[in-house]
């Protein structure tokens, strides 16, 4: 159990109520996502992102979502908690239907591996569809982590700046059997090389064949944002046997070019 921070981020801001510490303490909150249910229930209309767009690209969201600025043709859009908990459910049910399994708590969740760039804001990319443009933005990015939680899967964030050996060899050590890739070329060449490494029969001690390695490609960000409408009808996993020392994350040290980065997991008390 991490130590509880002992001062509370948020507890100033007159539109937002931070969950209470007791409830962290006398396990009402379990996991996550109940935290992020409190959010949604208590902090609803308080935005979790806010960005800057022009009035053709509010036209394709929720133009309620907007501020004029003044002295300024931009618009700031607001995505608040409430439409982010929408995401965070449409994201998991992308990875649900992509994945086709259904995780069961009595057993250890799948691991599924992420392998994108997303490096900053790039808003022409949020408002590509599947077919214009390979690049994704960093709120997808982070919207499908959480995502991916709500499906009852353990993400596993991988950096674009590893080699591709080092991605074979944390494909390997954490048992993946699933992962997502950005659209963009250097991406695509890098789960290529990573992949080619697994399936050959090679004296590599880093790299474990594993038996198989789907690739999946990311969602873009109108496809979690309540515009297909076909995945907000499909039911989600209960997650209240979760609990606050069950594995949430993954993640890997920075490594070098001669050292291969290691792996560690975050529980959903972090």
């Amino acid at each position: 159990m991490p130590p509880y921070p002992s001062t509370i981020q948020g507890s100033s801001c007159p539109t937002f109520s931070p969950p209470p510490l007791k409830k962290f303490l006398d396990g009402s909150i379990q996991n996550l996502f109940d935290a992020i249910d409190w959010n949604k229930t208590h902090n609803g209309h308080h935005p979790l992102f806010e960005f800057t767009i022009n009035k053709a690209e509010a036209a394709k969201l929720d133009e309620s979502r907007t501020i004029e600025q003044p002295d300024s043709d931009q618009l700031l859009y607001q995505i608040t908690w409430g439409d982010a908990y929408q995401a965070f459910e449409n994201a998991a049910r992308f990875a649900s239907r992509q994945l086709k399994i259904s995780p069961s708590l009595d057993s250890t969740p799948p691991v599924v591996a992420i392998l994108a760039v997303a490096g900053k804001l790039l808003i022409a990319a949020m408002f590509r569809d599947a077919h214009s443009s390979p690049w994704l933005d960093p709120i997808t990015y982070f919207i499908f982590i959480v995502g991916l939680i709500r499906a009852g899967y353990i993400p596993f964030p991988i950096s674009p700046r590893n080699s591709a050996v080092a991605v074979a060899h944390l494909i390997s050590k954490t048992n993946t059997r699933h992962i997502f890739v950005s659209g963009d070329p250097a991406m695509q060449k890098l789960a290529e090389n990573s992949l080619a490494l697994l399936r050959e029969n090679t004296e590599n001690e880093v790299v474990q064949v594993p038996k198989t390695l789907d690739c999946y490609r990311m969602p873009y960000f109108l496809e979690l944002y309540g515009y297909q409408e076909s995945l907000t009808s499909e039911p989600l996993p209960d997650l209240r046997g979760i609990r606050q020392d069950s594995p949430a994350l993954i993640m890997h040290s920075s490594g070098t070019p001669s050292v291969i980065p290691s792996c560690t997991t975050a529980d959903h008390a972090h």
